[in-house]
């Protein structure tokens, strides 16, 4: 029986329809399945992204904790510390008083004249009026004899000082001292150190001369005068360590004058240079000849003033001119840059007396291991990032702290900082973190290597026990040269009294002396005073341990001889002879501007 062609066009219609709608169903149930499994995924996200949020609110809400907790822990040490400064302020110092230094664990001294029948409540007010006192201490018994009497009838005391629960279990009727246990002679006592780090008084009789009035310089505060004879005393002692009297191939150094750093870096990073030994400077000019100095002092004095120079211009250090920070550079990281910069900065202060001058307070104290105050956003070098935490710091609502966020999100997110914020006190945390870590934390590997090469002589060492004497030296600018030191530096050599040529040598250091004013008042730009101690020594600065000779000025009787001469290693001035003062000053003026080399060396 043959199914007519209606049925089975009917059928294969159906067939169809039912192939379509299981296809339907398969792809519905497979879209089911990915928007099950992406729900999962971005749950699972969502549910780490909240984690992580809970985790960093914890953190920054113990951050704040602590922060607070130090707050208040420093005002009752700042109270403690304006209450011992009170109290002492209505003790007068006995005049017929014993006199007591106080040492401190950073090195520097103070002391006090005290009568022996004061409480010990006095004693501890003065050591305790230091900035970096504890808020409560008291005097427990010592380990070795608490007092003597040294020939110069001062005190001795080495107490040990901790901290108790309370400043009120002082007893003011304890009384400083009891009978004298030991006479002391003139050698220096020697005594273990104090088991804790706290003030210890102690006594050097070198040191008699220190002003009883002389504020102490502590690690939390670096600034102020400090006594010159402590940095010469360390520089001989580093300098001692030079061989002045070897000078060995691998320690030559050609320099050209306008590529003082890429020659500096080859003969530093010889296998045989030799940071022991004497430096051989040879300035090449431009024609690639010697200039002809034979090194005795001078070039090399020369050399270690263009050095730092150099140093101060590269590219691993940013900031204020006079403020420098590190600067980041992964390229400097991976040639160890850093390094060899620290280690040239070791020479020139060791061989030469050169001192950088243009550390900020912030590396000093990172380079000393001293803590450093939290980092502002005025701190952070790189423009864009520094505006963004501005912006950041600046919102006055959540909601506009939290677009500041989502605009700065690519540099938040590569130092880790990026997170949403549901207070302002949240804000602040961000911030603080961020410019915390731009400042300091991505810096550490630098600043590792950079005082890696500090070590060399022995100068990171030196540092880092004696860091307020180092303090000027690296941090604080020069101070620039006046008229008169360079008329009591150079000593003239005069011919015989009443002869003529005497008469004429008396009217040249007229000339001069009146020249040197000229020059300070600005007189006579571009020369400036350092410029006319570079023509003559080679350094625009008096070393801190001075000259090898005497500075001295000669004159020059010839003729046909017009122009000032100098002998930079023996660091003598040889001064033409004119009969008028503009004469001189114009022939002085041109001499030294267009001299930049050392011929006569």
């Amino acid at each position: 029986m043959r199914i007519p062609d209606y049925f089975l066009q009917r059928e294969d219609y159906f067939a169809g329809k039912f192939h379509e709608f299981g296809n339907l169903a398969e792809s519905t149930q497979a879209q089911s399945v990915v928007a099950n499994r992406a729900l999962q995924e971005w749950q699972a996200i969502r549910a780490q992204q909240d984690q992580e949020y809970n985790d960093n609110l914890l953190v920054d809400q113990e951050k704040e904790r602590k922060k607070l907790a130090y707050q208040a822990c420093e005002e009752r040490r700042q109270k403690a510390i304006e209450a011992r400064h009170q109290r002492l302020s209505a003790c007068e110092v006995p005049s017929d008083g014993v006199l007591i230094k106080f040492k401190y664990p950073d090195g520097h001294l103070n002391m006090r004249k005290f009568s022996l029948c004061e409480p010990i409540q006095t004693l501890f007010d003065f050591v305790g009026q230091d900035d970096g006192a504890s808020e409560i201490f008291v005097s427990e018994p010592s380990t070795q004899p608490s007092l003597s009497v040294t020939s110069t009838h001062s005190l001795l005391f080495e107490p040990s000082l901790q901290p108790l629960p309370s400043e009120n279990s002082i007893q003011p009727s304890l009384t400083l001292i009891s009978q004298p246990q030991e006479i002391l002679t003139d050698e220096e006592p020697s005594l273990p150190p104090s088991p804790v780090q706290e003030p210890i008084i102690d006594l050097d009789e070198q040191e008699e001369t220190v002003s009883q009035n002389q504020s102490p310089v502590s690690t939390h505060h670096l600034r102020g005068p400090v006594d010159e004879i402590d940095l010469q005393t360390i520089l001989k002692k580093l300098v001692s360590k030079v061989d002045d009297c070897f000078s060995p191939t691998s320690n030559q150094i050609n320099v050209c004058r306008d590529n003082v750093l890429p020659c500096s870096l080859r003969a530093f990073k010889r296998k045989s240079f030799d940071p022991e030994a004497r430096l051989d400077v040879v300035f090449v000019d431009e024609d690639d000849n010697g200039e002809g100095a034979v090194d005795e002092g001078g070039p090399t004095r020369e050399y270690l003033r263009l050095l730092m120079r150099a140093v101060h211009q590269s590219n691993i250090f940013d900031g204020h001119e006079k403020d420098q920070q590190l600067r980041l550079d992964t390229q400097a990281l991976q040639s160890k840059l850093y390094t060899w910069v620290g280690k040239m900065i070791a020479v020139c202060i060791i061989h030469g007396g050169v001192g950088p001058h243009f550390f900020s307070e912030r590396l000093f104290r990172q380079i000393c291991g001293i803590e450093t105050t939290p980092a502002t956003v005025d701190e952070v070098g790189d423009h864009t990032f520094r505006e963004q935490l501005m912006k950041i710091q600046d919102a006055t609502t959540v909601r506009e702290a939290n677009n500041a966020i989502t605009e700065a999100a690519d540099s938040l997110s590569i130092i880790g900082a990026l997170r949403h914020v549901s207070s302002l006190e949240e804000k602040d945390s961000l911030v603080q973190s961020a410019a915390d870590f731009f400042v300091n934390g991505r810096l550490a590997t630098a600043l590792d290597q950079f005082a890696d090469g500090l070590k060399t002589l022995g100068l990171l060492k030196e540092m880092r026990e004696n860091p307020a004497v180092f303090f000027n030296f690296f941090v604080n600018e020069e101070i620039p040269l006046q008229a008169k030191d360079l008329c009591k530096l150079f000593v003239p050599d005069f011919s015989a009294q009443g002869s003529n040529r005497r008469n004429r040598e008396n009217m040249t250091i007229c000339f001069w002396r009146d020249w040197l004013i000229d020059i300070e008042e600005g007189e006579c730009s571009p020369v400036t005073l350092e410029r006319v101690l570079e023509f003559s020594s080679g350094a625009s600065v008096v070393p801190p341990l001075g000259f090898p000779h005497p500075p001295q000025i000669q004159f020059i009787h010839e003729e046909n001889r017009i122009f000032p001469e100098a002998n930079t290693c023996i660091v003598t001035l040889c001064l033409p002879l004119h009969s008028s003062y503009e004469w001189f000053k114009k022939h002085m003026m041109e001499g030294i501007l267009q001299a930049p080399t050392f011929g006569l060396a």
